[in-house]
């Protein structure tokens, strides 16, 4: 005889906060930042939690994503998308495991206009480069020495290639 798991397929769903199971747990993710990401999943919600499946009826253990569900509450949602893994959590867990080599090749997508934005904030004299995550002092030191950046390939001779989409996606985040 088939099981329910037979059936149901790994997805989006929309469901209920208050059926995600994180057994009390807090996340290290500052106030601020909570807030930033509440205010954002109040106009949408496209950072998934992650959920599976679990013995009983419209509990979903959260596996990934705490900070999300934390700021799905402060900005007052009664329910969100998730990806569910139709999968119980042990087994869930393994198909996870492979997860950080996954997200490696899955950058956020990046057009011209972003890069032309960024670099107009590494070329501005006024910004300060170090309050953004990733930039120390050294390589605040560096950028500065290189500039003006004309290309986003000035940017990338200068710092690599996946370095400055890091700074970007970093600064696009907190800002």
């Amino acid at each position: 005889m088939a099981k329910f798991t037979d059936y149901v397929q790994t997805k989006p769903y929309f469901i209920p906060l208050k059926d995600i199971i994180t057994d009390g747990l807090k996340s290290d993710v500052s106030k601020k930042t909570l807030e930033k990401l509440a205010e954002s999943l109040k106009e949408t919600n496209l950072v998934l939690p992650i959920v599976c499946l679990s013995d009983q009826e419209d509990h979903y253990p959260l596996l990934a994503g705490l900070p999300i569900i934390e700021a799905a509450e402060k900005a007052g949602l009664k329910e969100m998308w998730v990806m569910l893994i139709a999968k119980p959590k042990a087994d869930a867990l393994k198909m996870l495991h492979s997860l950080p080599d996954l997200l490696k090749v899955n950058d956020m997508f990046v057009d011209d206009q972003m890069k032309q934005n960024f670099m107009a904030i590494l070329n501005d004299k006024a910004f300060n480069l170090t309050t953004i995550k990733g930039i120390k002092e050294k390589t605040a030191e560096k950028i500065i020495k290189s500039r003006p950046y004309k290309t986003w390939e000035d940017v990338e001779k200068t710092n690599g290639k996946r370095t400055p989409l890091k700074w970007l996606q970093n600064y696009w985040a907190d800002h």
